[in-house]
């Protein structure tokens, strides 16, 4: 009869005892799985936020709480959530306000027409209008929506607070 001999790795050599237990090929293995399995996580998380809007992802997040190792989504807002989007929808208000400007038609320049009848010059101010209007239309409908969300946040605030102080 004959005897199999076992497959044995090789040790660590004396000069390296000071770095560590050497990693065997199963070890190796296990480590590669949690990494892959922790790459494809990040990855499918990534890709979720990049699919989502700012305000889907801001209210989303906060929305989620932990309880020791379970998370849970809350489906009525706190009061702090409520002053978090508050103060975001007032930021997102500022910057499509300063869109909005950025938009607004602006003085070109000057047109100087000769006449050769007369010796006289003159300079009529010419404007560009029309080219941005459609986007400041939308921006402008974008603010009121938020105007409006944000009258409707601050009414459950005060109901919150009116609540809390009874």
């Amino acid at each position: 009869m004959r005897r199999e001999k076992t497959y044995q790795e090789r040790k660590q050599p004396k000069s390296r005892l000071k770095y560590g237990k050497l990693e065997k090929k199963k070890d190796l293995k296990k480590r590669l799985v949690k990494i892959n399995k922790y790459k494809e996580e990040v990855h499918k998380a990534k890709e979720q936020i990049q699919g989502m809007s700012g305000q889907e992802y801001f209210f989303g997040y906060h929305s989620v709480h932990m309880d020791g190792n379970k998370a849970y989504k809350t489906l009525d807002p706190t009061i702090d959530e409520l002053r978090r989007m508050k103060a975001y929808i007032d930021n997102e208000i500022q910057r499509c306000e300063k869109k909005i400007e950025m938009y607004i038609p602006k003085h070109v320049g000057t047109r100087i027409s000769l006449d050769e009848d007369s010796e006289s010059s003159s300079s009529d101010p010419q404007c560009v209008f029309g080219r941005n209007e459609e986007i400041r239309d939308e921006l402008k409908k974008y603010v009121d929506e938020l105007a409006s969300k944000r009258e409707e946040v601050m009414g459950k605030i005060n109901a919150l607070s009116n609540l809390k102080n009874r």
